[in-house]
């Protein structure tokens, strides 16, 4: 029986707080510019907790994943361990079960329903289109088969019950309402879990053949945790919804009606266009007594993806080369585009193999533009020790393999025409030899919290050395 993990959004909240990762803002705070402003100052750091928000009864969390060591605070394990519950994730499903009842549905507003007055909906930065819900995990069902669907999406609230909603060509939702569109329906409906068990969050991330149209990503959910997800029956939809959420909004996505939207930041850091988007009507909210309210945006978004991104990079490298042993998709590359890769050549028949893993990852993550792979003795999460086998193993007319004519991301990359561009392949490795390869030097390995360092500036420094050494 697999161990189970707990991910809730408060046990997130609690971990952080204990292990010093919460910083607590004690003043009051705008949700219009000013919240954002203050959460992009100190991104990819700690996590925050605002519990004076401006003419809002409801603290707001932020945050919680935006750093590798939040992370590992929240999932309390190591690298190894969260590598682990992720790859668990993509290959040992665990369907959810239903709920009686669930924290999610303690308080229901069945009438009236005014998102903008219930929770502090940010403006994130001055030329946004509006006030945008960033962390919904839209639940969705397809008309014909009835096949469950999660995913993350934002919504520009335009009034007290409705909000605009970009339907991507590609993406698993727009699939499932151009065929409520075809089908003559009116509308489909969603349920939008706002504040869902980490495990939601991320299965909803995972994507490719990993996560193809079909496969319900709350199973994946329940794969991460190790234990079903409880799932409540929604008010007022034919819809499921995760007990655990802190808020729950059901609605449909009209099939007729669209409105402009936008522009808003997108992740790679340029607004967006200013586009038509599918009209989004609310009619029901349900939510815990006292909820948080629980934005994403940032480098946390990045830092959920990467998450999930790795776990299918390695899970499709290995199965080419077990001589795979890890891989990093860096900041640099908005943990998405670039990723460094780490193997080891055993045996003669072993070369070449890190480039079919190479073309492997690219395969299976199709926004992979770039691919270093470097061998055991560099620290693929040192950019410096990254440079360092670029600089000394990698020469160009040898080791650089382009790809020309490969899809990437749809439209946000501006080196692309038109989602086609080429990727390639950076071979940091030595060829294989026998013998092996000299080992770089290596030096002691002191622990520092055995020495007494200090920084503070003394004015008097010299004198105080030449007096300590006259009474020598």
């Amino acid at each position: 029986m697999a161990e189970m993990v707990d991910l809730r959004l408060r046990t997130a909240l609690q971990r952080l707080d204990s292990a010093g990762r919460l910083l607590k803002v004690q003043d009051r705070v705008d949700p219009i510019l000013e919240l954002a402003g203050l959460v992009k100052k100190l991104d990819g750091d700690r996590a925050l907790l605002f519990d004076d928000v401006a003419g809002y009864d409801m603290p707001v969390f932020v945050n919680a994943i935006a750093s590798m060591d939040n992370v590992l605070t929240v999932f309390d394990s190591d690298l190894d361990g969260v590598r682990q519950v992720m790859s668990r994730g993509l290959t040992n499903s665990i369907k959810p079960v239903m709920a009686n009842s669930g924290p999610s549905q303690e308080e229901v507003i069945a009438s009236a329903v005014d998102v903008e007055h219930l929770m502090p909906i940010l403006k994130h930065s001055e030329r946004d289109g509006g006030r945008y819900i960033t962390s919904g995990v839209v639940i969705a069902k397809d008309p014909e088969t009835g096949a469950r669907n999660c995913s993350f999406h934002r919504f520009a609230v335009i009034g007290p019950d409705q909000a605009l909603i970009q339907l991507d060509n590609g993406r698993h939702l727009r699939a499932l309402w151009q065929k409520a569109k075809d089908s003559g329906l009116p509308s489909l409906p969603i349920a939008i879990s706002l504040g869902s068990d980490f495990a939601v969050n991320l299965a909803a991330l995972a994507m490719g053949a990993e996560a193809p149209l079909g496969r319900d990503e709350l199973d994946i959910a329940g794969g991460l945790r190790g234990a079903p997800l409880p799932l409540v029956k929604c008010k007022s939809i034919d819809l499921e919804a995760p007990a655990d959420s802190e808020i729950i909004i059901e609605g449909q996505i009209s099939t007729t009606q669209m409105i402009t939207e936008g522009p808003f930041v997108e992740f790679i850091g340029y607004y967006s266009e200013v586009d038509p988007a599918q009209l989004v009507t609310f009619q029901c909210v349900t939510h815990r007594h006292n909820p948080i309210y629980y934005p994403i945006f940032g480098v946390e978004m990045l830092v959920m993806s990467k998450l999930m991104r790795e776990a299918a990079v390695l899970r499709s490298m290995k199965a080419v080369f077990p001589g795979v042993i890890d891989c990093e998709m860096t900041r640099g590359g908005l943990h998405r585009f670039h990723v460094v890769v780490q193997v080891r050549k055993s045996r003669p028949g072993d070369e070449g193999m890190q480039r079919n893993a190479a073309l492997a990852a690219i395969t299976a993550i199709k926004d992979l533009d770039c691919i270093i792979l470097v061998e055991e003795d560099i620290d693929l999460r040192n950019s410096h020790d990254v440079e360092f086998a670029l600089a000394t193993r990698f020469n160009a007319s040898r080791d650089l393999v382009l790809l020309p004519g490969f899809r990437t991301h749809e439209y946000l990359v501006d080196a692309a025409d038109n989602g086609v561009r080429t990727k390639m392949i950076m071979d940091a490795t030595r060829p294989y030899r026998e013998t092996g390869y000299e080992r770089r030097v290596q030096f002691a390995d002191v622990d520092t919290s055995n020495y007494t360092l200090r920084s503070e500036p003394d004015p008097n420094l010299i004198a105080s050395l030449l007096s300590a050494r006259a009474h020598v």
